[in-house]
């Protein structure tokens, strides 16, 4: 296999972006050569073709059926289309850019999925694609290393021996225990506040603000947990939500994650929680439903006032947490190693080198 150029929106702290950097360097890790480049860099096929000459390209790895595939119509080298989540999500229901998706996966030499959820509006639109279509779940790379909850939020006591070295993990607990602080002062999270975290692009489909006044209104109401929502993008304004731009990472338990979207392919930010042992509360939606089994490795809300009971029902059963914990992290463990992604793509590529033939399913 020669030079693999892997293309996609990279729009910072966007899941198309995460994606595209691990496939990346899994693929590099593999022995090949292999280029990233943003799809919104081309303005055409045109464009992309004459850079793929010129660069001696020999395989694409397209992530998103539209936004990376309207450029792979026509391409004069193999490629894999990789579905991103907005695409099958929303756009299979735009009368224009649809026929693009499907032409695209049409041409592909194979198709990836993180799911069945996912493929399925692909599959129902053009069950000619299915013998070349590929389910890779989302692999995960956890930042910081796992612990167990803290038994509150409020517990100063067990950060401060934390801090003092006197954890479990000694240096390794002292340094986690001194981030954990900093991240959440700077989210103005105050002592007998419980931290909801909700990581999200703040882009229409993220729909951040579905619970805000929910959560406000339980906070008058005198509950403890106060919204936070770190994203790239510009806010709306919404009263008393405190947006912040950048927060390097999920740090782990006493957080609880909320996940808002309208619609998801594999969320990132979902697997990395569970990774961390942080509890997850998300949106019912076919992608959070692929990955979060309600009441055994998260919680899954379908109106604003059901998140709140159910982040009420977190505070008030620290047990149920560290169930909900322990379970995602299993999920993790038996699903979503860096290891079974890179052995499927390697299959994938080679599949789609040698002209298309069936990579399983």
């Amino acid at each position: 296999m020669g030079r693999v150029l892997v293309l996609s929106s990279l729009r910072a702290a966007t899941g198309n972006a995460i994606t595209a950097a691990r496939l990346a360097e899994s693929i590099r890790a593999g022995g090949h050569e292999c280029l990233c480049r943003d799809s919104n860099g081309f303005a055409d096929a045109g464009e992309l073709s004459a850079f793929v000459a010129a660069d001696a390209v020999s395989l694409v790895v397209g992530i998103h059926a539209y936004r990376s595939g309207r450029l792979l119509v026509g391409s004069a080298v193999p490629y894999v289309l990789v579905l991103g989540g907005t695409d099958m999500n929303v756009m299979m229901a735009d009368e224009h850019r649809r026929p693009v998706m499907l032409a695209a996966a049409g041409g592909a030499g194979a198709v990836v999925a993180f799911s069945r959820e996912l493929l399925a509006p692909l599959t129902e639109a053009l069950p000619s694609v299915a013998p070349r279509c590929t389910l890779v779940p989302q692999a995960i790379r956890a930042c910081v290393p796992p612990r167990p909850p803290l038994a509150r939020s409020d517990d100063s006591g067990a950060a401060a021996s934390a801090a003092e070295g006197g954890g479990v993990g000694g240096a390794a607990e002292a340094s986690l225990a001194l981030e954990e602080a900093a991240v959440l002062a700077r989210l103005d999270v105050r002592a007998g506040e419980q931290l909801l975290l909700l990581p999200a692009g703040l882009r229409p489909v993220k729909d951040v603000l579905y619970a805000a006044a929910a959560v406000a209104a339980w906070r008058l109401r005198g509950g403890a947990a106060v919204l936070r929502i770190v994203g790239h993008g510009a806010p709306s304004s919404a009263r008393g939500v405190f947006f912040c731009a950048a927060v390097l990472r999920i740090v782990g338990p006493p957080l609880d994650s909320a996940y808002a979207a309208t619609a998801e392919g594999m969320c990132n930010s979902i697997l990395e929680a569970f990774a961390v042992g942080t509890p997850v509360l998300a949106r019912r939606n076919a992608g959070n439903a692929s990955l979060v089994t309600h009441g055994e490795s998260g919680l899954l809300f379908t109106t604003p006032d059901a998140a709140v009971a159910l982040a009420q029902s977190l505070l008030d059963d620290r047990m149920l947490a560290g169930r909900l914990a322990h379970c995602a992290r299993g999920v993790v463990a038996r699903g979503h190693s860096e290891a079974a992604e890179r052995a499927a793509y390697a299959e994938v590529l080679r599949r789609a080198e040698l002209g298309g033939a069936p990579a399983g399913s």
